[in-house]
């Protein structure tokens, strides 16, 4: 039997979570930061790769479909580093992670196992990943 093709580095977009922190105290702060940070080159690039590869980070048949063609048999989906939101307070941050752990598991509902998500500056509120974690794999 041979073992599994696993890519241990995928990510999900996640709408909702970018539409509950829109227009809070610090997210346009925080994007601006972020966007003098990488830099007008990186942006030009980054910004058309990241708007090619939407679909399949939205879509779990256009993910399925992309992962069955390279091969891939389990992917390790995680939220995109775009919706951390380390500026949050630790109230939006809670918010923010359980909205994406339920996004994401949502996005992986037939794809594979899942696990607790916490807000990285807010270690206590973890979500443990037994209470989260989804067994059903792709068979």
């Amino acid at each position: 039997m041979t073992p599994p093709t696993v890519d241990v580095h995928a990510h999900v977009l996640l709408p909702d979570v970018e539409s509950l922190v829109a227009g809070l105290p610090g997210h346009a702060e925080a994007k601006e930061v972020d966007a003098r940070r990488n830099g007008p080159a990186a942006l030009a690039v980054n910004g058309p790769m990241v708007r090619a590869r939407v679909p399949r980070m939205t879509d779990v048949a256009l993910r399925l479909a992309s992962m069955d063609a390279q091969g891939v048999d389990v992917q390790l989906v995680s939220p995109s580093p775009s919706h951390y939101h380390y500026w949050a307070d630790e109230a939006t941050a809670e918010k923010v992670y359980r909205l994406a752990n339920e996004a994401t598991a949502a996005h992986c509902a037939s794809a594979g196992p899942l696990a607790g998500r916490c807000a990285a500056h807010a270690p206590d509120t973890m979500v443990p990943p037994s209470t989260s974690l989804d067994r059903a794999g792709r068979g």
